[in-house]
């Protein structure tokens, strides 16, 4: 399920958001090979609390052009509400701490990995788990491929449960074969943004 719109976000453009994403580019069309194996993440190094700035640094590295949309994109869509909620300052510094809480879980779940880990998808986890914790009524347009008519209309609550739910699947198969993707720290930066906004909603 691919987001495409947040019908109930309002209009106007989020400008810590859109400066997060900006600054990612700007980090993505500056990164060398030096660049990534100096500041990426190594979870080994993180739980020996080695190069712990990486679990920072390593949010603003990406991969590749496709890992960098697939990140943005979603940062843009659910972004945009919760930062009209907390405000510029407060969301970037929320996106900034759920990053370390995703990277800091995701360590504890591969703990023995020498890999380097880029992206800044933990935080935007964060930022989905925040979104459905503050806007569970929220219609998401999703397109969703394979369907006479692909674009539907999902509950922000539904869609990232469902979404979770993939994550934590994926996760478990990790533990039996490799993955390029670290799923542990998508379900860890979910579960601290919507632990820490239902405790605040309520």
């Amino acid at each position: 399920m691919i987001p495409i719109k947040d019908e109930d976000a309002g209009k106007g453009i989020p400008p810590a958001t859109v400066s997060l994403i900006a600054i990612n580019i700007a980090a993505f069309l500056l990164t060398t090979d030096r660049v990534y194996e100096q500041y990426g993440m190594v979870s080994a190094d993180i739980l020996k609390l080695y190069n712990i700035r990486t679990i920072v640094t390593s949010q603003f590295i990406h991969g590749d052009i496709a890992h960098l949309l697939f990140n943005m994109w979603p940062l843009l869509i659910f972004g945009k509400s919760v930062e009209k909620r907390l405000g510029k300052a407060k969301f970037i510094a929320f996106y900034i701490v759920a990053g370390v809480a995703a990277g800091f879980v995701n360590a504890l779940f591969t703990p023995f990995s020498h890999e380097i880990t880029v992206g800044a998808s933990g935080a935007i986890a964060g930022v989905i788990g925040a979104h459905m914790a503050l806007f569970p009524k929220n219609y998401i347009l999703t397109f969703l491929p394979g369907r006479y008519d692909p674009f539907i209309h999902v509950p922000s609550y539904y869609w990232a449960l469902f979404w979770l739910a993939v994550q934590l699947v994926y996760g478990i198969f990790s533990f039996f074969t490799s993955a390029d993707i670290a799923y542990w720290a998508h379900v860890g930066g979910f579960l601290f943004g919507y632990i820490v906004f239902r405790k605040i909603r309520a």
